[in-house]
């Protein structure tokens, strides 16, 4: 399918992301079973919502663009990234996001620096990574990090005698858990563990320990013992401690910064509107909305938008005292991505209409239209974190209701 060179018209709109799929032998079946995944790979294991990585590109799902790798599109329009995130020229974002489904334990592993990278993988990127925990099975954890300082010699040594589970440090994982998972770290997702990771965008791991569990050839899996000793950080890594979050009340929503570092910022949004006829939004009508299939190209117009102001960053608006919606855009700084976790609502706009559901992901454009959400839905909402401007969520003269909050 040839390219769609997209004329003023059909500049900066908002489209849907169909994910490509990896079929892990620790994968599980929840990701189609409850997250309307509806790809026939079995275990299925992750998707790639947001990617524009050559080892699992997304593709566009919806608009004029539908059917085009996510890479090809942002290649031919740069404008849709922004002016900030750094980029390769080619459409490569900065950031990649996905869905794991860990049925069983993930190997031991640590992942290079980008300094390590673009010294001894021609050039890549790094991985530094965070962890929100959709779901999590009673007793479920992660690896993160050692228990106690090391040398190298004593981690080599206890790889190759099968003796180094005693060094992990595991921490058991509840829903709503955040975890900031720097290069260098070592790391495992356990059994039971339903996730969203958001990381930059590279596919480098170096795998340490693997249980001697076999591949789908029936051989032992790859180890990368060499690589991961050169970037492992051998330091006993603190007890991660969930932090209580603040969160700003709106009318219409509710928004808390969940984690920020230099590659990402990631926020998450609770929409509840009303209905119309003043009824307001049932908490749990994700059901009727996975009852009713979502045809992912269906668009037509609408004019209704409320006017708002541009300014340098993204911002959620209150439209008046109406909570029918609520108008969000993005500036010219960055694109932004929305992943619903949870419920089900619309995305509009001018000539556009998303309806979106649990497992569904939308790629804003960097200086969007305005547009409006309508519905009852969690939602994550990741930028790039160097796009400068006000902190997300606030607007020059509104101050907001803050809560402090428990992380689940």
């Amino acid at each position: 399918m040839a390219l769609i060179f997209c004329s003023m018209q059909v500049k900066n709109r908002p489209f849907l992301l169909s994910p490509a799929a990896k079929d892990y032998i620790w994968g599980g079946t929840r990701l189609r079973e409850e997250y309307n995944k509806h790809i026939d790979v079995t275990p299925l294991a992750e998707t790639w919502e947001c990617s524009t990585h050559p080892d699992g590109p997304s593709r566009v799902a919806s608009g004029v663009f539908a059917g085009e790798k996510l890479v090809d599109v942002l290649r031919a329009h740069p404008e849709f990234i922004g002016t900030h995130p750094k980029t390769d020229g080619e459409g490569g974002l900065p950031v990649l996001i996905k869905f794991i489904d860990a049925a069983r334990d993930l190997s031991v592993q640590v992942h290079p620096s980008d300094e390590y990278a673009r010294t001894h993988e021609h050039g890549q990127l790094g991985k530094t990574e965070m962890w929100y925990v959709l779901e999590a099975a009673p007793g479920a954890s992660l690896v993160y990090g050692f228990r106690q300082d090391l040398t190298r010699a004593m981690l080599a040594a206890s790889l190759e005698d099968d003796t180094v589970e005693q060094y992990l440090q595991k921490v058991e994982i509840h829903r709503g858990d955040v975890f900031l998972i720097e290069s260098g770290t070592v790391h495992a997702i356990g059994a039971g563990a339903m996730i969203v990771e958001i990381q930059e965008s590279s596919n480098l791991t170096y795998r340490m320990y693997d249980y001697h569990r076999l591949g789908k050839d029936g051989r032992p899996r790859e180890l990368h013992i060499a690589k991961a000793l050169d970037v492992v950080d051998l330091r006993r890594k603190p007890l991660p401690e969930q932090q209580q979050r603040e969160r700003e009340e709106h009318d219409g929503y509710s928004v808390e910064l969940l984690e920020q570092c230099k590659y990402f910022r990631t926020e998450r949004l609770r929409l509840e509107t009303m209905q119309s006829g003043g009824q307001s939004g049932q908490v749990g009508s994700v059901t009727a909305a996975q009852e009713a299939p979502v045809d992912a190209q269906d668009t037509h117009v609408d004019n209704t938008s409320a006017d708002m102001t541009q300014d340098a960053s993204s911002r959620w608006t209150k439209r008046g005292s109406a909570v029918e919606s609520v108008a969000f855009s993005t500036g010219p700084a960055s694109f932004e991505v929305l992943l619903c976790v949870d419920g089900s609502g619309t995305l509009s706009g001018e000539d556009v209409e998303i309806s979106f559901r649990k497992g569904d992901c939308i790629f804003v454009p960097a200086d969007s239209i305005g547009l409006e959400i309508r519905g009852t839905s969690e939602l994550l909402k990741v930028t790039y974190a160097g796009a400068g401007g006000p902190r997300k969520g606030m607007l020059p003269g509104v101050s907001p209701e803050r809560d402090v909050i428990d992380k689940k």
